[in-house]
This record gives C-alpha cells, structure tokens and sequence, in this order.
C-alpha cells in the first residue's frame, strides 16, 4: 500500500528536505506534491485527495492551523512539522495525527510511516467510500432540492471526505477559479470548493442568486447599487465590486426588480 503526502511549508529548502528525507526512508509514502501556503495546500489537496500532509506551522499569509478551516473532517492525517515546541498542545488539540521538530529525525519519520500503515488499514473501509454512503448523498440533495423554502434554503457543497449545508442568506456571492468556486460569505470568510461556477449556476435556478457575469453569481437580495464604469459593476451591503456583463445586464436588472419590496401605502 502506498500512502499519498502533500508537503506545505513556506521555505523551499524545508519542502525539499523533507521530500528528500521521505523519499530515502520511507517505502510507503509518496510525495505527490509541494507548495508553500495553506491556500496552494487546499487546492493541492481537492487535487490529489492525499492520506497524509506534512504541514509547517509558522508560514507569513496564514499559519499552518489555518487549514482545519477549510475542512471540518478532513480525510487525511496531519503530521505539523516545526522548530517550535511551543505549539505542540495547539496541535494535539486540533488533533493531528503527529507533530514532529526540526532538526528532522529520520527514526522519527520511519515510526510516523509505520503508525500510518497501521491506522489507514483499519480505515480503509470507511462508511464515505461505500456506495451506501453516496446514495445517501444523492438523496439528501434531492430533498433539499425540493424541501427547502426561504429564508432558509440550504445550499449542497461537497468537501474533501464529506459535505456542508450552507444557508443561502449567508453568502454574499460565488466566483469561478477555473475548475474550482470560491465562495464569499457575509462575514467576509470564504470557501474554495471542487465544484464548477456552472454547476452551482443550475443548484441555484429559482432562488434568489443570479448569474451576472461568466465568472459571478451574486446574491440579489444583498445588492446596493450598480454603476457602469468599467463595464458595469454591482456592489453589495458588504462593500464587494461585483461585475456584470453587457449580456447580462437586462436579465440582471429584471430579476434585481423582482427583489425589491414594494412600499407600504396606509388607505
């Protein structure tokens, strides 16, 4: 069996040690990639779908804790790797799989490698992998599909090992990355998601999220103002530029018309 590893550290001699070191000693542990930041390593880990990521802690745009944000129950082990003891109790409470301190000690990594094996054995029967599991998935997008009513609709969004429900209310709008969607929600966090702009486009007929740009899809109950400058641009109460294309200008307003409450007239 051969385990799949992402190495997530800031430094590129660090990324290229530890491959290295992985590499010499470890006869189940393949490196499949190396990036420098948490937000390389989410893609790189809705790409590769590893078991293990080795994940430096201390890194300048967001720290190595910074990942368990993007997945709630991740499907991998995480081992941090550090020059800071100091934060072994934040990560035995996020609970990773292990923690290890630089200087690297090859021992050390050859007995993460074999509790590795032992573990992913037991798992390899998970109740995600089974086709029991993704029928239940369809089901319940289906339900949701047809049960949900506002204001409390709930949106289907795939994670790695998993799912979340997200309410629609909270979203601000969504914005294609190529084969990925980002999704921005009112309080200003987001979500990068495996899934397309276009898939999410046809999830979300008949609610009160429109199209208004190859790239956007923006919640209309949220929307401020438009003006034309540069092409068009909406903004929304939160203070997000939004564009909007020419094809899509008059469905745009039609379905912003649709969404504004009538005033109240006492007789």
């Amino acid at each position: 069996m051969t385990l799949r590893a992402i190495v997530i550290d800031d430094e590129k001699p660090n990324r290229e040690l530890l491959k290295q070191v992985i590499d010499w000693v470890c006869t189940s542990i393949e490196v499949v990639d190396c990036v420098s930041s948490v937000t390389e390593g989410v893609l790189s880990i809705q790409k590769n779908k590893p078991n293990i990521v080795f994940l430096d802690i201390e890194m300048p745009e967001t720290n190595g804790f910074g990942l368990f944000e993007y997945f709630d129950k991740p499907d991998f082990k995480v081992v941090f790797v550090t020059a800071h003891e100091h934060y072994a109790l934040q990560a035995i409470k996020m609970k990773a799989f292990d923690y290890i301190l630089k200087p690297l000690d090859k021992e050390e990594i050859i007995q993460i490698e074999q509790r590795l094996l032992s573990e992913w054995s037991s798992d390899e029967q998970r109740f995600f992998k089974t086709d029991d599991y993704v029928q239940k998935i369809d089901d319940l997008k289906k339900l949701i599909k047809s049960n949900n009513s506002e204001p409390d609709r709930k949106l289907f969004v795939p994670t790695v090992g998993g799912f979340k429900l997200i309410n629609l209310n909270s979203i601000q709008y969504l914005e294609a990355k190529g084969s990925y969607t980002r999704i921005l929600f009112v309080n200003a966090s987001e979500l990068l998601v495996t899934k397309t702009i276009g898939s999410f486009e046809k999830e979300l007929e008949g609610t009160f999220f429109y199209r208004c740009h190859k790239s956007y899809i923006v919640n209309l109950k949220l929307i401020e103002s438009y003006f034309q400058q540069d092409g068009g641009h909406c903004k929304t109460v939160y203070g997000a530029i939004i564009p909007v294309s020419r094809r899509k200008y008059s469905g745009f307003m039609d379905r912003v018309l649709e969404h504004i409450e009538p005033p109240h007239v006492s007789i």
